[in-house]
């Protein structure tokens, strides 16, 4: 019997997907569940690129990880899976099976499948055996770091209250700096000059059941005409392999006049708790004086999330006056800035708050942090919360720092001695713009990707295609690449946008005006060809060429310029039938050529020896 023919036979398809990066026990009950359950497993291996998403820096590559796989019994068929959706793979073994039955295989830690809606349209079934927790890939990581010295080795331990001593209980125990959000507060109040932790007040949720009034009294007698903020500080999160941020309620603006309001504001915690399952002895509520007259707050990462590089990540809101906005996710300015050797090279309106971060760092040398922050109007810095970074744990350490540095040097004296041919100005990039590379090949492109999209696009068939237009002729390379990251030239752009038949002065006033307005509205760099510059005439036009004048420009200019935009526009729409024949006689004798090539590397290929041995 052919293999077609075996697998026409199959009335059940199992599959799954792994990254089997590290293959343990959990994988193959895994795999093997899906083979029992199925007269044929094929098992998604996700890729490369997929991996190093998900999880940073992975130990072994595709080929090595299929090659294992192949090797097991329970698996009969190893495919590529592209992203951690599997819909693609699933449309496909749907296609290749269409008499079968299929049933997808997944641990039961993920609640919701990225394929569910697909699944469930087909018919198909989901089985979701129970995780093997105790030999996931963090789980066997960080079990090596615990066999040796690491800076990412703590434990974690609740403070136990008692209504003797309710300011502050100890149990005797030696607690380490980063525990849960209340004991870490409690342990960094003493030892921070540069920030400030609010006043502190811990209660455990079963001493809240138990002695609910005389915590109520305490808190009263230490909050004198106050606005509380009640907090969770759970052991379910803020550790160093898990983050649960925004798992549990917070409730602000509690009168401390009132017993009723601090009451309620600690039920309505303790609840969020038990929404989440059953709560945990010692579990802690955190009460704190409310911080009023803020400047700005959000959260400071002491590296960068994804590549684990030495750059301060500054998430913030410097608008609302709020506490929350940024970890609720409603606004989302940010900024990244590199860790310097010296505090007074930061940029002064972030200097006060990373002398903070630097001083908490240096009690936990090594640790990646995540840290709450806010700063008052009088510019005291606030620290709200103190968590290892467990997005980071997934990357492997840098321990050559240096290295990074050097590379950064390297570019950065690339940049400030280029000047731009067009301006004489060092170059305005963006990764966003015109033709914008981050979409199409990415912020970390392979070299093969950057090499055809520039050989294709960038070199010069982005300004050849337009200047048939009327638009101006920019004999540039649009795209440069500083480190592994591509950018476009803002320049470039400007001018290629702007009508060839506007006055060579003109056009550098409206490039340094271009330039000018992007500064101020850094948003709308993804947005240039519509909101930067006056690309064609059109119903907005009058009123842009008025915004031109409070510029600078003169009547005239102004003038000239929509005129200009004006007989650009309409020369583009009457043409527009012509240059439809010359693309599509264009399209025609590109698909001839693709076929010529097509046929003549086929008969290359079936004459060579490597082909014969192949298939003979």
């Amino acid at each position: 019997m052919t293999k077609e023919a075996e697998q026409a036979e199959y009335k059940t398809i199992a599959y799954t997907f792994v990254m089997a990066d590290l293959l343990h026990y959990g994988h193959i009950k895994l795999l093997k569940t899906a083979r029992d359950n199925a007269d044929y497993h094929v098992c998604g291996l996700i890729s490369d690129e997929a991996c190093h998403l998900w999880q940073g820096i992975s130990v072994c590559n595709f080929e090595e990880r299929k090659a294992v796989l192949e090797c097991l019994d329970c698996v009969d068929e190893v495919v590529k899976q592209e992203s951690m959706d599997p819909t693609d793979n699933l449309k496909a073994l749907k296609e290749r099976f269409p008499g079968a039955g299929l049933v997808v295989i997944h641990g039961d830690d993920w609640k919701t499948l990225p394929a569910r809606e697909y699944i469930e349209s087909i018919g198909a079934k989901i089985i979701q055996p129970e995780y093997y927790a105790q030999l996931s890939r963090d789980a066997i990581v960080n079990r090596f770091k615990s066999e040796s010295p690491h800076p990412l080795k703590h434990e974690f331990f609740t403070h136990h209250f008692r209504v003797g001593d309710i300011r502050q209980f100890s149990s005797g125990m030696q607690h380490p700096l980063v525990s849960t959000k209340a004991n870490t507060l409690n342990n960094f109040k003493a030892l921070l000059k540069r920030s400030y932790i609010e006043k502190v007040f811990v209660c455990t949720v079963d001493d809240f059941d138990s002695y609910r009034e005389k915590i109520v009294d305490a808190i009263q007698e230490e909050f004198r005409n106050t606005v509380l903020i009640v907090r969770s500080s759970s052991v379910n999160e803020d550790t160093s392999s898990f983050s649960n941020a925004g798992r549990f309620e917070t409730v602000g603006s509690v009168d401390s006049s009132s017993r009723e309001s601090i009451a309620a504001a600690i039920e309505v915690v303790i609840a969020s708790y038990k929404k989440a399952g059953p709560v945990r002895p010692g579990e802690q509520v955190l009460v704190q004086s409310q911080t009023m007259e803020i400047k700005k707050s959000g959260v400071v990462f002491t590296r960068n999330l994804e590549t684990n590089t030495p750059y301060y990540m500054i998430n913030y809101d410097d608008e609302s006056g709020k506490t929350d906005t940024v970890t609720g996710g409603e606004i989302g300015k940010s900024t990244w800035l590199y860790r310097e050797r010296k505090s007074s090279a930061y940029p002064l309106p972030w200097r006060a708050l990373l002398e903070a971060v630097e001083e908490i760092e240096s009690h936990l040398p090594g640790m990646i942090l995540d840290i709450e922050f806010a700063e008052k109007k009088d510019g005291t810095i606030i620290i709200f919360q103190i968590r290892p970074l467990s997005a980071n744990v997934r990357c492997a350490e840098l321990d050559d720092d240096g290295a990074f540095a050097s590379v950064l040097e390297a570019n950065i004296e690339r940049y400030r001695t280029s000047r731009d041919k067009l301006d004489t100005e060092a170059a305005f990039l963006s990764d966003m713009a015109f033709w914008n590379p981050s979409e199409i090949i990415g912020d970390n492109p392979h070299p093969l990707d950057y090499s055809l999209y520039s050989e294709i696009i960038t070199k010069s068939a982005w300004n050849e295609g337009i200047v048939p237009l009327g638009y101006t002729k920019v004999d540039r390379d649009l795209m440069v690449r500083y480190g592994v990251k591509p950018y476009i030239n803002l320049s470039h752009s400007f001018y290629a946008l702007t009508p060839e038949e506007l006055p060579a002065g003109l056009k550098k006033r409206l490039v340094s005006y271009y330039k000018s307005k992007l500064r101020k509205d850094l948003a709308a760099h993804d947005k240039i060809e519509f909101e930067t510059v006056l690309s064609c005439w059109d119903f907005e036009t009058t009123d842009r060429c008025s915004e031109l004048r409070e510029a600078g420009f003169s009547v005239k200019e102004a003038g000239k310029i929509s005129g200009v935009l004006k007989r650009l526009t309409l020369g583009v729409i009457k043409g527009y039938k012509k240059r439809l024949a010359a693309d599509v006689s264009s399209l025609k004798r590109l698909t001839e050529a693709v076929d010529a090539a097509a046929v003549c590397l086929k008969k290359i290929w079936m004459r060579s020896p490597a082909f014969r041995r192949r298939w003979n």
